[in-house]
């Protein structure tokens, strides 16, 4: 039996656009008893198939026309984001704020897209073959990845075109996948993947030379725990740690403050896995605020970590309070306990206190013992930092000289005369646990700055008097220490500070009123014109004298019992009410910077000179508990480049203005090239009343090099020989606070 087929009948090809289709708007009905033939159907398909070809020529032109406007806007989009990049970029470069950004995008990124393959490498060999060394740079650091891991190095040198050496050995041999980069953070578009411990190294970065503010970083991720970041530059060669400032945990940020001058790099650590958004660095404080970081824990100094034979009242240091959002110390807390008890529940001692060291009283140690110390410190928004602890052992016996006290004068006396003989007296001499005759005495005087003078070794007892000038008029507040030498023992620890405060300047009457040195004259003799040397008395002067003298009553009515010093910008909550005693100084001068001398000479173009000290304003103010001031801390005056011998010389640059609240100091003037006089002392100008230094530092020197001039925020700059090289920055001033 044969198979029948079916028959082939025609088609239509209905996917071929014909060029002659034309639209129909109307069809044939079919009724009912119509023929079943295919003309029937026929005269249906045909218009049906003639609108479907028509329709489909018309979506491919479509089509077509939207590819190519795709490649256009395609086109705009990225020439924008060219064109928008360098205007920004040179913004940046231009503007008193500079800023760099992260967004993990062409154009915004912060890392070196180099990710060079590693061909051979060696355990315990520095050196590493790798594809292409040029885009690689000497002492930069990067990261080696492979299967097995990551490893950081640091490249010591470039050997040539596919070998580096490193600046130690390889831990071990790579496997045939490393990578040498920048990051080992996976890297998409506009965010990264970072793994636990993965680090990520910035290219060099420069956001100016401003001292007086840290660099902001902003870190935007998914982290809880903030990722640890770290910076060099030409004043930190090694890596230092950052800890983070602020917290904006709604938002996902971590603000840090770096202290970075000129061009820095960057070390970002992952502490976890985790996604990072982006990163943000700026030369000015953000003020967005957040959660304020807790102080850090501080670091214990005295007794060393491990420290043997300690006596029985030792002195226990740390190096300070640090908090990197700039909030001031409240309070410490001490303890030390037997090392070998398990916990803390029962130390053998425990104090609270508001300074940075304390003394241990006697009768907590004993002989032999071996014991842990630890601290932790509060700011004044009531956040206390991690406890640090250390451990030390104690003397097989307890023989040393007792330490003295400061008998004369008193602590707290608040009146001191700076310009009449200070006598200083102290306690007996005495030893415990022994005997031994006394050989010396010594004593120190500081102020908020520090050590303003120590005495010799003083081979007699009895009282010592204070040489004259160590003390300044004006309401200044120093400490007085004093210690004993025994002729076998040695030494004692230094006595606690006493605490004084100098008088005021003795005011005349008005007609002998001296303000500045300017004599100022009274209301009849300004009329009657009868003292042309003497000042005509401003208006409103007496009242702003009276108020001034008032204010300056009730503030040494209160007593000060605490120093606070700001150097960084932002803000100051007061902690009480009543006064505080404000000295606001303007950042110095920096010194100028002068051709170099072939030979002895005269001529003034050798000379240099260093910068100005910045101006100190004195001002008592009244305030409230919780009351914001917001703090400027005048940046030191920028250095100066020596360019070549053609270059006659540069005058320095003037450091910047500080302001408390409207309390407000100037900054010092930059170092003279041309005259060779050093700078200026600063200023002290208290409500009204003048205190005007004489020039301070060296002058420049004409023999020789020309000098490099420096200066400080409180003292005058000095001329040192300088071979030519860049002037030195002055410092940047401060803010001291008493309360």
């Amino acid at each position: 039996m044969t198979d029948v087929l079916p028959p082939v009948l025609p088609t239509y090809d209905m996917m071929v656009a014909r060029p002659d289709a034309k639209f129909t708007d109307t069809l044939a009905k079919i009724v009912f008893g119509a023929p079943a033939h295919p003309d029937t159907w026929n005269s249906l398909f045909e218009p049906i198939l003639g609108n479907t070809g028509y329709l489909k020529g018309r979506a491919d032109k479509v089509d077509t026309r939207l590819d190519g406007l795709d490649v256009a806007i395609s086109d705009v989009i990225n020439a924008s984001a060219i064109g928008i990049t360098k205007v920004v970029t040179l913004q940046s470069e231009l503007s008193s704020v500079r800023f760099a950004a992260e967004l993990f995008l062409d154009g915004w990124r912060l890392v070196d897209s180099v990710a060079v393959p590693v061909t051979d490498s060696r355990g315990g060999d520095e050196s590493i073959d790798v594809a292409d060394t040029s885009t690689l740079r000497v002492g930069q650091s990067y990261v080696v990845t492979d299967s097995l891991g990551s490893e950081i190095i640091t490249i010591a040198a470039i050997l040539d075109g596919t070998r580096i050496r490193a600046d130690a050995d390889m831990p071990r041999t790579f496997a045939a996948d490393a990578v040498l980069a920048r990051t080992n953070w996976a890297c998409f578009d506009q965010y990264a993947e970072a793994p636990t411990n993965g680090v990520y190294f910035s290219r060099p970065l420069n956001l100016g030379w401003d001292r007086s503010t840290p660099r902001t970083l902003i870190i935007c991720s998914n982290a809880d725990v903030a990722p640890e970041v770290a910076y060099k530059d030409a004043a930190h060669t090694d890596w230092t740690v950052v800890p983070w400032a602020w917290r904006r945990a709604a938002d996902g940020h971590f603000e840090y403050a770096v202290p970075a001058t000129g061009e820095f790099v960057l070390r970002i650590t992952s502490n976890a896995l985790l996604r990072i958004d982006w990163m943000f660095a700026t030369s000015a404080p953000s003020q967005l605020g957040g959660t304020a970081a807790p102080p850090l824990a501080p670091r214990l100094t005295l007794p060393a970590e491990g420290a043997v034979g300690i006596s029985e009242t030792p002195t226990l240091t740390t190096a300070g309070f640090v908090s990197a959002t700039g909030l001031t110390m409240a309070a410490a807390e001490w303890q030390v306990k037997r090392k070998t008890d398990e916990d803390w529940d029962n130390p053998l001692w425990s104090s609270t206190g508001t300074t940075t060291s304390t003394r241990l009283p006697a009768g907590v140690l004993a002989v032999n013992l071996s014991v842990v110390w630890r601290c932790r410190m509060q700011d004044t928004q009531g956040q206390w930092s991690d406890w640090t602890t250390a451990t030390f052992t104690c003397a097989p016996e307890f023989k040393y000289i007792k330490t003295p006290s400061v008998t004369a004068p008193v602590d707290g006396a608040g009146d001191i005369n700076a310009e009449a003989t200070l006598t200083l007296t102290g306690s007996a001499f005495a030893v415990t646990g022994g005997s031994d005759s006394f050989a010396a005495q010594q004593w120190q005087v500081s102020d908020a700055f520090g050590t303003v003078w120590t005495s010799d070794e003083i081979t007699t007892s009895g009282n010592v008097t204070l040489p004259a000038d160590t003390l300044q008029p004006g309401w200044k507040s120093y400490t007085v220490q004093v210690r004993h030498k025994g002729a076998v023992l040695g030494w004692s620890e230094w006595s606690n500070p006493v605490t004084i405060t100098t008088k005021g300047y003795t005011l005349e009457p008005a007609t002998t009123t001296k303000l500045g040195g300017v004599m100022l004259a009274t209301t009849a003799e300004a009329t009657a014109g009868t003292n042309a040397s003497k000042a005509v008395t401003p208006a409103g002067l007496k009242s702003t004298m009276d108020k001034s003298l008032a204010d300056t009553t009730a503030a040494l009515n209160q007593g000060f019992t605490t120093i606070v010093t700001l150097r960084s910008s932002g803000t100051w909550v007061s902690p009480k009410d009543g006064y505080v005693r404000v000295r606001v100084i303007g950042g110095g001068g920096s010194g100028s910077a002068n051709q170099l001398a072939t030979a002895t000479g005269t001529g003034w173009s050798h000379e240099s000179a260093g910068g100005g000290a910045g101006y100190i304003n004195e001002a008592y103010v009244s305030v409230k508990k919780g009351q914001s001031f917001a703090v400027v801390i005048g940046a030191g005056g920028a250095p100066v480049p020596w360019r070549d011998p053609n270059d006659i010389g540069r005058s320095g640059n003037n450091g910047g203005a500080s302001k408390f609240g409207s309390v407000s100091s100037g900054g010092g003037y930059g170092g003279s090239h041309s005259g060779g006089k050093g700078g200026g002392n600063g200023t002290l100008s208290r409500s009204g009343l003048c205190a005007c230094g004489g020039y301070g530092g060296n002058n420049g020197t004409s023999i020789g090099n020309g000098g490099d001039g420096s200066s400080g925020g409180t003292a005058a700059g000095k001329a040192i020989y300088s071979d030519g090289k860049p002037s030195k920055a002055g410092d940047a001033g401060g803010i001291i606070i008493e309360y």
